[in-house]
């Protein structure tokens, strides 16, 4: 089973002020909950689509992206594929149980476990011998300005729906 990995965004101070106020209202916000889980992982697929970071900063390309086309974090589709959404009453988790994942939100370093290079094929089809490999971080986790705006309407339009 892979590390689990938690990227938690608190303090969207508009985002719960219109929670509070739709609670208020309507008494049972499960029905926003769930709207909003599905906003955050539409947001999330877009990034990939995008191949943006949640403040809107490209990714830097990949070797493999560079050299052979393609998107960046899609060789496989292996990571975007595995993104789920999973929403328990006002705890909504949007992410992935590949064990690879927190190295590409968060970027790493990567060394020898034993011996004094990483040998490996590039994606040309020669080979590297290198101490070491930096691979820069690319957030596909979070919470953009436009999810937060996408939230606050939908939480808007409920707040409309119930009003008396």
């Amino acid at each position: 089973m892979a590390d689990k990995i938690t990227v938690t965004t608190t303090g969207e101070r508009r985002v719960v002020e219109f929670i509070d106020r739709l609670r208020a209202v309507a008494g049972d916000t499960s029905p926003i909950w769930r709207e909003i889980g599905q906003i955050l992982y539409d947001g999330t697929m877009e990034r990939f689509d995008r191949e943006r970071t949640p403040e809107g900063a490209p990714w830097q390309k990949s070797w493999r992206a560079l050299l052979q086309g393609g998107k960046t974090l899609q060789s496989t589709g292996r990571l975007r594929d595995s993104i789920t959404l999973n929403v328990q009453g006002k705890k909504i988790s949007v992410g992935t149980n590949v064990k690879y994942a927190p190295v590409m939100q968060f970027g790493a370093v990567i060394r020898a476990k034993s011996g004094k290079y990483l040998t490996f094929k590039t994606p040309m089809g020669g080979w590297a011998k290198v101490q070491s490999v930096k691979i820069p971080a690319r957030p596909f986790l979070g919470l953009s300005k436009d999810d937060e705006q996408a939230i606050i309407l939908a939480i808007e339009s409920e707040l409309l729906d119930v009003r008396p």
